[in-house]
């Protein structure tokens, strides 16, 4: 009897480990890549750790059957691979795996194919090192849908080329499915419903044997029993599809599921790269405690006068006679400029108006460091005559004082008078400033602690938020700011906690490492008193939020973050940043959580029904813009959908988002049914200019449906794009 047992127990465990064998393909024919081999001859996009699954968009396409067309693929696939190729050229082909063909009445009535459609079930692919992962956060879903033992899901890849107007190889190359080949590609092997439930299997037994081992080390029997009775939840099951292929013919493959009923092929779902990005960010406003009382101290006003000495004919004021004025300037900020500007009286006077006007001006632009938009300027220009008529009494010709002007102009003209002349013309060539100043705080804090003493912490306060306004203004530098003690008493904190806040906004591209991580030991000290102030606390929160890769390079868990904006937002003023606060927790964390179909599905629930309920992000077009990529990341392509139609609705249209909508589009109902789709980028030919709507069909994040089997848009497409093919981009992005 035991020998019995014990040979149906090794038979048992012979048949498990050939079937196991066969399914991971480690036999001496199957490849296993790593990860520089499929680096070499295979795109690149699909080289990824399996933390990080692509981005990727399906679209359900009910096929009907059509004539049959030859059809003609190459042997992508090595030899040995679990892989099985179309048939010869010609009739009605025999499919891999002993799959069925397409029928269109099975189709209709297919649950699992209504269940893709109505978003029941969601397929997702992972290209890891190991291979093609298949994944579904909505396991239970799916199995509920797989009825029969040879219901499944098998990947097929594709290589497309892309249509070349006149290429009497397109259809042969990228073939369309028909009544006479379901399939235009290579088929990996098919997954059936054993090998899901073999996953789910196996997730349980881990989690049962998790909680025995947590309740062996329970000491307390209310806590055994409560470790007993945790129900089980899967969040998502994966399986092996199969190696990624080594590929030396193209560098570019999308991939269909084939979604299989009793081994007919009931639907494909066609897969392809939507590129997103994680350059969503968001902040919380710094709120530093600031007091609006003015500062009692009266400013030092003064007055100035140069004046500044021209050469003959120049426009340049004397260099020495400006360093004087600017070295007097130093510490103050000018009210107001008063420029009386001189020509001498001999030139011609068209040519004397231009040059007073000239060194009027020169002067101002010197000026123009020390003034703002407050400062009131006053230009006055002409001929030196009023100088001219004091000279008379100790010149050569004092007579002239009863010549008219032209006379004396005259007569200056005359080379022997011009001469005599020259030293007291020489002197009219000036211009006369006067400049009213007051003490100019951009640079000068010591002149602000002379006049201001503060005795009493409010005073203090109203000098630190003056100086805070000035440093944001840019008036004086950070180190101003923080070169202020304060005592070290109860009264003075929130001065000292402001200080720390304003050294962080204005200073902190300047902190060393050291810097950085004091702050941080600051900070975590202030949450755990309980008798921090609030707003100390809602900086820590902001501090943590703003810099999330320092934090959590500090071994900072998201437990414990999530935890301070709770505690920080239960207060009545804060309460309002919750939303805010947690939608940037999300922003942060759900990168990391591809696999937890769950916390996804609730981080991005949560981001979409904040952010669609601020008009101001809708109408703002880079927020949409990032939003939409952020969640195309998330794969939520639906809410990624709605951000961008609701910005094309309520603004002028844009390009850039009208495209990025164009490509998410396929995925609405709406426009999987007949030709509303084609029918689309068709219209947008004439929204977008000629290379934004070719470039729509270019690259690896182009639209790659098989949508040129629509002969009007194949003709546009030929009209438009001729000779700037996805080949032609190719080329020029190896160049």
């Amino acid at each position: 009897m035991n020998f019995r047992k014990n040979a149906k127990f090794f038979v048992w465990l012979l048949v498990s480990y050939i079937l196991t064998i066969h399914y991971y393909g480690q036999s001496s024919g199957t490849p296993v890549l790593e990860s520089n081999s499929i680096h070499s001859s295979y795109p690149e996009y699909l080289v990824k750790d399996n933390t990080n699954n692509l981005s990727q968009q399906s679209t359900f396409i009910a096929y009907q059957e059509q004539p049959d067309k030859e059809i003609a693929l190459s042997d992508t696939m090595k030899s040995g691979d679990k892989t099985e190729l179309l048939g010869a050229e010609g009739k009605k082909q025999k499919l891999p795996w002993k799959l069925k063909h397409l029928n269109a009445k099975t189709t209709a009535n297919s649950e699992l194919w209504k269940a893709f459609q109505n978003d029941q079930v969601q397929l997702q692919l992972d290209y890891t090192s190991q291979g093609i992962i298949v994944r579904s956060t909505t396991p239970l879903q799916l199995l509920d849908v797989l009825k029969n033992r040879k219901d499944g899901i098998a990947i097929e890849l594709v290589n497309p080329k892309s249509y070349t107007c006149g290429s009497k190889e397109y259809y042969t190359t990228l073939g369309r499915r028909t009544g006479s080949s379901s399939t235009n590609g290579t088929v990996l092997k098919p997954i059936y419903k054993k090998e899901f439930l073999r996953d789910l299997t196996k997730q349980r037994q881990k989690f049962e044997q998790l909680q025995a081992s947590k309740a062996r080390l329970s000491g307390s029997a209310k806590n055994k029993k409560a470790i007993d009775t945790t129900t089980w939840q899967p969040e998502a099951i994966s399986v092996l599809a199969g190696a990624i292929p080594q590929n030396d013919s193209s560098k570019f493959v999308t991939a269909n599921f084939l979604l299989i009923h009793k081994k007919r092929i009931v639907g494909v779902v066609h897969y392809t790269d939507i590129c997103g990005d994680l350059s969503l960010r968001d902040s919380l406003p710094l709120t530093p405690q600031l007091v609006t009382t003015p500062l009692d101290f009266s400013s030092e006003d003064k007055s100035f006068s140069f004046q500044i000495p021209f050469a003959r004919n120049s426009i340049s004021p004397d260099h020495a006679s400006m360093e004087v004025v600017r070295d007097t300037l130093k510490n103050y900020q000018i009210d107001r400029i008063l420029i009386d500007a001189f020509a001498s009286i001999e030139g011609i006077g068209k040519m004397n108006k231009q040059l007073y006007q000239s060194r009027a001006d020169s002067i101002v632009g010197y000026l123009r460091k020390y003034i703002d938009h407050k400062t009131t300027i006053t230009v006055q220009t002409g001929e030196n005559w009023e100088l001219f008529y004091q000279q008379l009494a100790q010149s050569p010709n004092p007579e002239w004082k009863s010549w008219s002007k032209t006379r004396i102009k005259q007569e200056l003209q005359k080379p022997g008078v011009l001469k005599a002349w020259e030293k007291y013309l020489d002197e009219q060539r000036s211009a006369s400033v006067r400049l009213e100043t007051h003490l100019n705080v951009r640079d000068t804090l010591t002149y602000v602690q002379k006049y201001y003493k503060a005795k009493t912490a409010a005073q203090a306060a109203a000098l630190q938020s003056f100086y805070y306004r000035q440093c944001k203004a840019g008036k004086i530098s950070p180190n101003m700011l923080f070169s202020v003690r304060y005592p070290e008493t109860e009264e003075y904190n929130s001065l000292y906690h402001n200080q720390m806040m304003m050294d962080y906004e204005c200073n902190r591209q300047h902190w060393t490492e050291e810097q950085w991580i004091n702050h941080w030991h600051n900070l975590q000290t202030i949450l755990t008193e309980k008798d921090s102030q609030p707003e100390m606390q809602y900086y820590a929160m902001n501090f943590i939020l703003s810099e999330w890769d320092f934090v959590k390079s500090q071994n900072y868990k998201e437990k414990d973050i999530l935890k301070i904006i709770q505690q920080v937002t239960s207060s009545d003023k804060y309460k309002s940043f919750e939303t805010k606060a947690r939608s940037i927790f999300y922003i942060n964390t759900l990168p990391g959580y591809l696999q937890a179909g769950n916390y996804r599905k609730e981080g991005v629930d949560f981001l979409f029904t904040y952010y669609i309920s601020q008009s101001a992000v809708i109408a703002n077009r880079n927020t949409s813009l990032q939003l939409a990529n952020f969640l195309i990341e998330m794969e939520a392509f639906k809410p990624a959908i709605q951000v961008l139609d609701n910005y094309l609705k309520k603004t002028a249209f844009d390009e850039n988002i009208y495209t990025q909508y164009l490509k998410l589009v396929s995925l609405h109902p709406d426009y999987q049914q007949k030709r509303a789709y084609t029918k689309l980028l068709i219209e947008a030919s004439q929204k977008l200019s000629p290379a934004k709507w070719c470039d729509l069909f270019m690259g690896d994040c182009g639209i790659n449906f098989q949508v040129f089997d629509d002969e009007e848009l194949r003709n546009l497409h030929c009209e438009k794009c001729a000779g700037i093919g996805n080949e032609a981009k190719q080329k020029q992005n190896n160049n």
